[in-house]
């Protein structure tokens, strides 16, 4: 016969057991290395675009993926302004006829959209606290610093794992 004591021994028992399978599959399921980011940011600069990789990082991750060029905005400035001062203007009707010209120019109108582009990259890198390029940030949450992305994503995925197998081994001991 079973005792009201049994039960609730079993019960315990069985309590402790469904927790700790719980507990194992959501930390499987949801920090696994082989689970991509959702997203990464890629914040560098304009010299730096060659060496990223980044169709790789695509068809490693199947993420949606930002490339950010800081610098970009700067770029596009200091061309301009060499531009300019390499023009000489006699009066300021022909400064007037030039920047008209000049503001319908294709040429310009991409390098408008560049310094644009350059600012909201800039931007976007102060909202992360971002102080150093390159840098890789992960889900809008981790941010790998010194690294091209390829090696950003291992130093990633390393550190999901890293994780996950700290948060069983402190949680080994709740029973």
């Amino acid at each position: 016969m079973v005792t009201v004591f049994d039960k609730e021994i079993i019960m315990r028992s069985l309590y402790k057991l469904l927790t700790s399978i719980s507990i194992f599959l959501s930390v499987i399921t949801s920090v696994s290395a082989s689970v991509p980011p959702f997203r990464i940011e890629v914040f560098t600069t304009s010299m730096q675009a060659d060496l990223l990789n980044i169709p790789k990082l695509k068809r490693l991750t199947q993420s949606d993926i930002g490339v950010y060029f800081v610098d970009q905005s700067k770029n596009q400035l200091d061309k301009l302004n060499s531009e300019m001062a390499r023009k000489q203007f006699n009066s300021e009707s022909e400064l007037v006829a030039f920047m008209d010209k000049f503001k319908r120019d294709p040429v310009f109108q991409k390098k408008l959209q560049q310094m644009t582009e350059g600012a909201t990259s800039f931007v976007s890198a102060m909202s992360y606290g971002i102080d150093k390029i390159p840098a890789v940030v992960f889900d809008e949450k981790f941010i790998v610093y010194g690294e091209l992305p390829l090696a950003a994503l291992t130093i990633y995925n390393k550190a999901k794992v890293n994780d996950a197998a700290m948060w069983l081994d402190n949680n080994k001991g709740t029973k």
